[in-house]
């Protein structure tokens, strides 16, 4: 199966989103100003005032793109008859797997039996069911075999939902060996919100 996957060739368009890390990293740099301030948690005294004493300290920290690269690999496996599916996996999302498979075979909701395995780790990968989907998908072009779908490492990396980029930056304040002031920003991307629109799901609020 490996070697037949490695003998497909694909095509793949330009992609709308920046293409280098430098590119990401401008993305969020750009975003440090009133504009695209969200949300503030707190905003207690007068920093601005504080700050403008001198001898403030600031710093920047990064947070990259960083895989979950599970020690178990990302897997599933998948059964179908004609009135029933049964699927093994580690998952951390077994309603939504449940209402996504429903969607795809037609099946009703007891017509579908999920078999949650323990997970060798990958707490964030195993939020998403795109190894599910797939090998329902297969499963259903072959009811009555048994398929399991198994991703490679160079696939599981390819593939992933990456933990999300972030930046922070710090601006602060020392008197009398005592934190007078501090000012932090951070930027990043919602998890929240791509995660759950993956789902089809709205945010709450």
């Amino acid at each position: 199966a490996f070697q037949a996957a490695d003998m497909i060739s694909a095509n793949w368009p330009k992609s709308d989103m920046p293409d280098t890390m430098a590119e990401h990293w401008q993305a969020l740099s750009d975003a440090f100003n009133e504009d695209q301030q969200e949300i503030q948690n707190r905003d207690d005294g007068d920093v601005e005032a504080e700050l403008a004493k001198g001898d403030v300290l600031t710093a920047e920290y990064r947070a990259p793109y960083v895989a979950h690269a599970p020690l178990e690999p990302i897997n599933a496996t998948v059964l179908m008859t004609d009135d029933r599916i049964d699927i093994w996996t580690g998952t951390q999302i077994p309603r939504f797997i449940e209402n996504n498979v429903a969607k795809l075979t037609g099946f009703e909701h007891d017509q579908i039996h999920l078999h949650v395995l323990m997970m060798g780790g990958s707490f964030g990968h195993r939020l998403e069911d795109d190894v599910v989907r797939q090998a329902v998908q297969i499963a259903m072009e072959y009811k009555g075999t048994p398929i399991k779908l198994t991703y490679r490492r160079e696939e599981d990396m390819m593939h992933d939902y990456t933990r999300q980029i972030a930046m922070a930056r710090a601006s602060g304040r020392v008197e009398n060996g005592q934190v007078s002031a501090m000012d932090l920003g951070i930027a990043m991307p919602s998890v929240v919100a791509s995660q759950m629109s993956r789902q089809g799901i709205s945010l709450p609020g």
